[in-house]
């Protein structure tokens, strides 16, 4: 409460309502005049009181006052400070949150790459797969190309044989024509080349013919494995 003392008794009163003098008396006062009972609506000889009471009054609701404040502005700085480690703390954790949602999305990528990753593999080893199969087959081919040519071998070595057998045949005849050892002597040579040259020319010709047969065999494998390459 604030008031404006003067030093003369008769000055006019002057207060604004529903602050009147009677209103504004401390408590202590105001219990104390509640006992009894005024004879008027308004005291008028309860006017001036006492300027050091009213004074020790004042000050000590002033401090009260600054008390208040002090407490208040205690309440206000603890209040910015749990602020402060509030918005700190929300930081932090929005951080972490936000490195949790970094460290999902690079390990989502790197599940997503070990599934691409996954994926070639499975095809390479599909190709792989393929490829050895491809290779099994062509090792089956060229082992029945290798058992035809040790036929062919085993077939050329007896005919060689039979050859041999024809020759000794051939000479036992001629030891029997003995009457014609002397036109062997000189015509043997030439007869002999004659001989040799139309087995070779005959054995060419069967050779030819089968080096053409398997050319073509192996030109239809060839055609045959590309087709089904081409359709995997």
């Amino acid at each position: 409460m604030l008031a404006v003392l003067g030093s003369s008794p008769n000055a006019a009163r002057m207060f604004h309502e529903p602050l009147t003098p009677a209103f504004c008396l401390p408590k202590s006062f105001a219990v104390a005049s509640a006992a009894r009972i005024p004879q008027e609506a308004y005291e008028w000889g309860a006017w001036p009181h006492p300027a050091q009471s009213e004074l020790e009054i004042a000050c000590g609701r002033l401090k009260e006052a600054e008390v208040r404040s002090a407490e208040q502005n205690a309440r206000v700085l603890q209040l910015e400070r749990a602020l402060e480690e509030q918005t700190a703390l929300t930081a932090e954790r929005t951080e972490w949150a936000l490195q949790l949602e970094r460290d999902l999305e690079e390990r989502t990528a790197w599940a997503l790459e070990l599934n691409r990753e996954l994926e070639e593999q499975t095809a390479l080893t599909r190709q792989r797969t393929d490829w050895a199969q491809q290779l099994d087959r062509e090792l089956e081919e060229q082992t029945a190309l290798a058992l035809e040519r040790t036929g062919w071998a085993l077939q050329l070595n007896q005919e060689i044989e039979d050859r041999i057998a024809r020759e000794l045949q051939c000479s036992e005849e001629l030891e029997r024509l003995s009457w014609a050892r002397a036109l062997d002597r000189r015509f043997h040579g030439p007869l002999s080349s004659g001989f040799r040259m139309a087995g070779y020319v005959r054995e060419k010709g069967r050779w030819k013919r089968r080096s053409s047969a398997r050319a073509e065999e192996n030109r239809s494998n060839y055609l045959a494995n590309c087709n089904s390459r081409a359709v995997a």
